[in-house]
């Protein structure tokens, strides 16, 4: 996965204007959630069916548990249900023996002594070195040393630098066991460019169809990224923006906002800058300004003199979707289909994420903080989403020629003083075009003067 997770972060840098993904959650529950989240994924997959307790995904995973995950992960859980193999290890629980007994024929496992297999917990090192070995990867002709095996799961991106972090200084749990099984499902087979779930889809050993709805999602993501920055040497665009919002009641005529964005980036050895003209057309007043980003900043300069700069994405690090369970929980559904020469993706976002972008969408309409919206009641504030979609389409080369977004939603907003819920739609339309350093950006000179807002 490290070409997605490279171009995926990049892509994010795009959305200057545009709501983006949040994860609101502290550290300590993303990762609950990544455990409880990642179960249920190799569940629907059939390579997690939890123990007598349920998931029990905050203790120690056992290495028998650890066994039979790797026969799993292998392909192989039917062929060693329905082999009557042996092994001589008289420790093991009698619904792994099977399992075991496959690892024993083929090599794979030699337990700690000639009669016991082990009972012990399975650390993270041991797992990584499973994992490993299943993707094709053997410590014993040198491609990893064992007691490396968690820095050199990093380096081929199996797992986060977050988590890295984390088990190199907390205990493995099967919740981990899960988080990593799945990173590896979605990760290269040493020299296949296919990903470990599309051998076992082959091989009949996950459905091909739950597999196709995760397969999908990273599809889109790599073909979009990829279409945004198609090689460092081709970094750069223009683009037209157009934004509409329209606020509806029933029984009143419809109030439309309209933002024109004409905009140029360009990803630089200084970091990504971009410059856009800015025209707001609203019900009752006419304005334009102009953004500039640059050195971490956006820099706004109004046509009647008002200037003032503000942190750009402050937050973007920790608003990116840092864990994969929660990039494939984003999605409602993902189709991609090639017609005339494009490829043309739809994005429908599931319902946290979009309800993010509602709050966001009436945060900026209405002047409320977005904190305030989301510490209001539901008396007080509350939406009905009807959808909200991402659609690209890419010419033959990969690149972006559109981006739209649409999202529509009924929502009330301190609903004691009204009766009646309002409908918001909110269209975009991005065009981009001229890619590459030809791309122009002309900063004023002035940009270490403007006040902070």
């Amino acid at each position: 996965m490290k070409r997605f997770w490279k171009f995926f972060g990049a892509v994010l840098l795009c959305a200057l204007l545009l709501p983006a993904f949040v994860l609101a959650e502290t550290p300590d529950e993303t990762a609950e959630k990544d455990f409880s989240d990642s179960a249920d994924i190799l569940r629907e997959l059939g390579l997690f069916q939890g123990a007598s307790g349920g998931y029990e995904l905050e203790r120690a995973p056992t290495r028998t548990e650890a066994a039979v995950m790797l026969v799993r992960l292998l392909g192989k859980e039917a062929d060693a249900l329905s082999s009557a193999r042996a092994h001589p290890f008289k420790d093991t629980p009698k619904w792994a023996d099977a399992h075991i007994a496959y690892l024993y024929a083929n090599g794979l496992t030699k337990g700690v002594s000639a009669s016991n297999f082990g009972t012990g917990a399975c650390d993270a090192n041991m797992y990584a070195s499973f994992l490993l070995r299943v993707l094709g990867y053997d410590d014993a002709a040198g491609d990893f040393r064992y007691g490396d095996a968690l820095s050199f799961a990093y380096e081929i991106d199996l797992l986060s630098s977050e988590h890295l972090q984390r088990l190199q200084t907390d205990a493995f749990l099967r919740g981990d066991l899960a988080v990593l099984s799945l990173w590896a499902l979605f990760t290269e087979v040493k020299g296949d460019p296919l990903y470990l779930i599309d051998r076992l889809v082959s091989e009949g050993a996950v459905p091909a169809a739950a597999a196709k709805r995760y397969t999908d999602v990273l599809e889109a993501e790599n073909l979009i990224a990829r279409g945004f920055f198609l090689s460092e040497e081709e970094n750069g665009y223009e683009s037209r923006i157009a934004e509409t919002y329209s606020l509806s009641e029933a029984g009143y005529t419809p109030i439309t906002s309209r933002y024109i964005l004409n905009g140029k980036g360009l990803l630089t050895d200084a970091g990504w800058r971009e410059i856009y003209e800015i025209t707001a057309l609203l019900p009752d007043s006419e304005e334009s300004y102009t953004v500039f980003r640059a050195d971490g900043w956006l820099y706004y300069d109004y046509a009647d003199g008002k200037k003032f700069k503000t942190p750009a994405d402050p937050d973007a690090e920790e608003d990116t979707p840092r864990t994969l369970s929660g990039l494939f929980n984003r999605y409602k559904s993902v189709t991609i289909e090639e017609r005339d020469g494009k490829t043309f993706i739809q994005e429908e976002l599931s319902e946290t994420p979009a309800e993010q972008r509602a709050r966001e969408t009436v945060s900026f309409l209405f002047g409320v903080d977005e904190d305030l919206i989301k510490e209001l009641s539901r008396e007080d504030y509350s939406t009905k989403l009807r959808h909200c979609t991402d659609t690209y389409t890419l010419d033959a080369e990969g690149y972006i020629l559109q981006w739209t977004e649409n999202i529509e939603f009924y929502f009330r907003l301190l609903s004691s003083f009204r009766d009646r819920p309002y409908l918001l739609t909110y269209d975009a339309v991005s065009d981009y075009s001229s890619h590459g350093e030809a791309v122009e950006l002309v900063f004023p000179k002035d940009l270490q003067d403007y006040p902070l807002d």
